[in-house]
């Protein structure tokens, strides 16, 4: 997730991304959706 958004990749994309990579969810769901993307990513760049 961090290397696409950082190419430029909206939440949007990074999670039709990931739901075609068949990525499951933290909760085993097989769809993405772009603010679970954007609150995860969020999160990381918080604890730097």
């Amino acid at each position: 997730m961090i290397d696409m958004r950082r190419r430029g990749l909206s939440y949007r994309k990074i999670a039709e991304l990931l739901t075609d990579m068949k990525v499951p969810t933290k909760t085993g769901k097989k769809k993405w959706h772009n603010n679970v993307v954007r609150e995860i990513l969020n999160r990381f760049e918080s604890l730097f």
